[in-house]
């Protein structure tokens, strides 16, 4: 292990401590305290005695300052905290999440179930998690926060402790700590539920996975690599490009840990490490047959786009989203779909400015660090492979993809953990370790001193008070109180609806909650309907058939319980002369005539009919087209509704010999099922999600 650089031992180490006597007010005092004071008489850190108290406080100076890092650096992680736990008090579920929580609520907690295929995604931990959430606290954005914190507190201890492994204890990691706590490519990704479950991890995996490998590389220890293993596989059950982490761990070992040219240094890498590398791609070949499996079983085929998409999605990437970051931006975002749905949108300036700080940065260090071009090199590497390779191959083929994808954030957002990795190795010396008994190690070179310190200093304090206005602007412009205020406003309806609604279940949701894109996933049965504790006093109907006077649908501007109406596709029948709306025993059938063919998309076929008492319990014969259905007459005036599909010029009304009279309206409609825009809503008015 000899050429494999190590870290001080000499980090926090207690500084020399004298015992300083301390004179007293001697009408106060009669003797004489002795106080640890460092330095000693005069030195730096006097002792301080509370006359008053009489508490000795002379310690806790000497302590601080010896602490004083590690202190910074909970302060900053705590601050951070707490500020992103009121940014994601802002927001709620959205879209994937209510896809993911209908399967958790309606699976067992299965092998089949952790692996079930979500459009090319394999993460069994959101699964889990989703699972867990559905059945104990659904739709309580309190509880899934609450993951979302642990996670987020999660992945800034493991930065920290990373950098201390790599840097050692040294006041240099607050720099690029902050550029990873605080980077505004978070934003969009704490937002929204899952992607925060499925990110997060991700990072903390490569923190973790590196800093254990760091830890074998120096000390040998197998230990250490069954470590790096799990933590690698955590990233793996949460996000599948956690199969990247071990090239950028080979990476950072080859580039910076190994004292040697880069070539000697590859293949003293591969063959001083060869147990960690074998556990890395056993585990790796593992996961992809795991991973093929469960897209074989989901039909998913990948879909390559061509190189200029995949240049057009990699140019927007770094020039409206990557490097803005690096300012603190996007400073400014675009709003969609209610609020719910953000993109970046700098200014051109900021796009300009941080391009030339990016090449500024990387000449400065290259010029000061000759290894710092690998850092770079890695981080490059890392957004190509981990985060437009995956996109280039399944998701480029929708129109305009290639260009507004380029300004989400969480497609890049994994990388501000490589970013902050890559700038602590490209601006400082990683730390040797002193072995025991040996001298102290020789006195390192800094590559960070004087000017380029105060450089430094000022760059990360435009991107604090850059990152806290894009964090204020995608506040004033996001929000889910609109996707809250929906399913609030359900969930009040379904508790003030009279026992026996029938409320159609097969209507979607808002598209701003949920959009069509997801199917079934996106109905009223799947997404509003768990949330009621009514049990048989409702009904959920997913194709509404026969005689229902009463039928419901939610509203899909405010999720209000209204009455049911056709409002898609609709094509009314030519209105009947008032004679000939009956259907008697004597003429059998009535025809009903459309002006014009009825949409190919029509689902249903509604109808107001009267009946005798004696039809009760008969059926009646209606043709739609190919399409025949059996309608059981209920005595009285009453509203039928039928499902239908495909193009038909006119409706049959059959009766059976010996049934009595039996009236229709004097014309029937076809369409879809939607929401009135008049009639009694539950409740009276929408609840408020702010």
């Amino acid at each position: 292990m000899g050429e494999i650089e190590r870290p001080s031992s000499d980090i926090e180490r207690r500084p020399p401590q004298v015992i300083v006597p301390v004179e007293t007010d001697q009408r106060d005092r009669s003797t004489e305290r002795e106080l640890y004071a460092e330095g000693g008489p005069g030195g730096e850190y006097e002792a301080y005695f509370d006359d008053e108290t009489g508490d000795d406080w002379s310690h806790i100076k000497p302590v601080l300052q010896r602490h004083k890092v590690t202190l910074a650096c909970l302060a900053l992680i705590v601050i951070s905290l707490i500020a992103k736990a009121v940014f994601i008090s802002h927001y709620y579920f959205q879209q994937d999440d209510f896809d993911v929580f209908d399967v958790g609520l309606h699976s067992s907690f299965s092998w089949s179930f952790l692996t079930h295929d979500d459009a090319g995604h394999l993460f069994p931990g959101v699964y889990a998690l989703a699972w867990l959430l559905a059945r104990n606290a659904l739709y309580s954005w309190t509880a899934a926060s609450a993951v979302t914190l642990v996670m987020i507190a999660g992945s800034s201890l493991a930065a920290w402790r990373l950098l201390r492994t790599l840097l050692g204890n040294r006041p240099a990691i607050l720099i690029p700590l902050i550029f990873y706590v605080l980077s505004p490519l978070a934003y969009p990704v704490y937002y929204w539920w899952i992607t925060a479950v499925e990110a997060i991890p991700l990072q903390i995996s490569i923190f973790m996975t590196l800093d254990s490998h760091v830890r074998y590389a120096r000390s040998g220890k197998l230990r250490y690599v069954a470590a790096a293993a799990a933590w690698l596989l955590f990233g793996l059950i949460f996000d599948e490009k956690s199969v990247v982490i071990p090239f950028l761990v080979f990476a950072v070992t080859a580039g910076f840990l190994v004292r040697r040219r880069l070539r000697s240094a590859i293949w003293l890498t591969l063959t001083r490490l060869w147990k960690a590398w074998v556990v890395y791609l056993v585990l790796l070949a593992g996961y992809a047959v795991v991973l093929v499996g469960a897209m074989r079983a989901a039909k998913i085929k990948s879909t390559p786009s061509s190189v200029h998409a995949a240049a057009t999605f990699l140019s927007g990437l770094l020039r409206e989203t990557f490097l803005p970051s690096l300012l603190g931006g996007p400073w400014k975002w675009l709003s969609f779909n209610a609020g719910t749905t953000v993109a970046s949108a700098p200014p051109s300036e900021l796009v300009v400015g941080s391009i030339l700080l990016a090449s500024g940065i990387i000449v400065a260090s290259i010029l000061f660090r000759r290894k710092a071009w690998r850092a770079w090199a890695i981080l490059g590497g890392w957004i190509i492979v981990a985060d437009v390779l995956p996109i280039a191959l399944g998701r480029l083929g929708y129109p305009a993809a290639d260009s507004f994808l380029g300004l989400e954030s969480r497609y890049v957002f994994d990388a501000s953990a490589v970013l902050a990795i890559c700038i602590a190795l490209a601006f400082w010396p990683v730390t040797e370790l002193q072995e025991q008994g040996a001298a102290s190690p020789r006195r390192r070179r800094e590559f960070f001193t004087g000017h380029w310190r105060t450089v430094g200093i000022v760059l990360t304090a435009v991107f604090v008070v850059g990152s806290l206005w894009s964090d204020s602007d995608m506040q004033n412009v996001s929000s889910g109180a609109y996707v809250r205020s929906y399913l609030e406003t359900a969930q009040a309806a379904m508790a003030e609806a009279p026992s026996g609604t029938v409320i159609y279940g097969g209507g979607d949701v808002a598209p701003d909650v949920a959009t069509d894109l997801f199917g079934a996933y996106a109905s009223v049965s799947k997404i509003i309907e768990p949330l009621s504790h009514r049990g048989a006093q409702l009904s959920w109907p997913f194709h509404p058939s026969g005689t229902i006077d009463n039928l419901m649908a939610f509203s899909q501007q405010t999720g209000q319980l209204v009455p049911a109406a056709l409002d898609y596709f609709v094509t009314t029948s030519t209105p009947l002369a008032q004679k000939d709306t009956c259907v008697s025993p004597k003429t059998g059938s009535l025809t009903l005539n459309f002006p014009s063919p009825t949409s190919i998309w029509a689902l249903t076929l509604q109808l107001g009919y009267f009946a005798l008492p004696k039809t009760t319990g008969q059926d009646v014969t209606i043709t739609y087209g190919s399409v025949v259905s059996q309608l059981q007459a209920r005595p009285g005036l009453h509203t039928a509704w039928l499902p239908v599909s495909g193009s038909t010029s006119q409706v049959v009304i059959q009766v059976p010999p010996g049934f009595g009279e039996f009236c229709v309206a004097r014309s029937v409609t076809s369409g879809d099922i939607g929401a009135a825009a008049t009639g009694t809503a539950y409740p009276a008015v929408p609840v408020s999600g702010g």
